[in-house]
């Protein structure tokens, strides 16, 4: 919290010192605060923020990588060769996963001009394909396996579909300062802005849940 604090603190006292015409406007929002931290401070303190942001990212950085080799492994490696894995196995995958993780992570950055787009899409798939299965599993009795998969898959798969269509086939809007795609389904013009997604396909998931919930049979989770 308190590094959340202190980054956004020097976010408006760099937009501030902008406005004012103490520092010069930097080339994007992006590094405003950098900009600002290197025109004020002198060089010693300077190399301490930076080694403070690199620790920041890089502690992050191994933390979720770590989580996400495991994920691959724990839930989908292990269960499809029957949980009958060595630990050999697990730490030679491990390391497998790292790798593939890290490519992965940064072919999807190189996709977007700056940190906020990019921060747009991961909330949106983080809250499309986690937020109802976890909240059901506190709130619903005996939630049924095949409900969460299906809201975890069908919101994933929406995400990316309708980021491919507002990114691939939209024009960038520069007062909206996101992507727009303009069309026609079925008998209606529609227009779709690629931030607001979410509250298109979010009740597109609860409806999926609900209904895999309620068909007869099914695995408890």
């Amino acid at each position: 919290m308190s590094y959340d604090w202190v980054i956004t603190t020097l976010g408006i006292a760099a937009h501030t010192a902008e406005i004012q015409g103490i520092v010069s406007a930097p080339s994007g929002p992006d590094q405003a605060v950098t900009h600002f931290v290197i025109s004020m401070l002198p060089a010693g303190l300077t190399g301490l923020f930076a080694a403070g942001l690199a620790a920041a990212a890089m502690s992050t950085m191994d933390s979720y990588l770590l989580i996400s080799s495991t994920n691959l492994i724990y839930d989908i490696l292990n269960p499809l060769r029957g949980g009958k894995m060595s630990d050999v196995s697990l730490l030679r995958w491990t390391r497998l996963t790292l790798v593939v993780s890290t490519a992965a992570n940064i072919g999807i950055c190189l996709l977007f001009g700056n940190v906020e787009r990019l921060w747009i899409f991961i909330t949106a798939i983080l809250i499309c394909t986690a937020l109802v299965p976890v909240l059901a599993a506190f709130f619903w009795p005996n939630v049924k396996r095949r409900a969460g998969q299906a809201a975890a898959l069908t919101g994933f798969g929406l995400v990316m579909g309708y980021y491919l269509l507002t990114g691939l086939a939209g024009v960038w809007d520069e007062a909206e300062y996101a992507y727009i795609w303009s069309g026609r389904i079925l008998a209606w013009d529609v227009t779709l802005n690629q931030d607001y997604g979410i509250l298109i396909i979010l009740p597109a998931v609860i409806v999926i849940f609900i209904t895999a919930q309620l068909l007869p049979g099914g695995e408890r989770a």
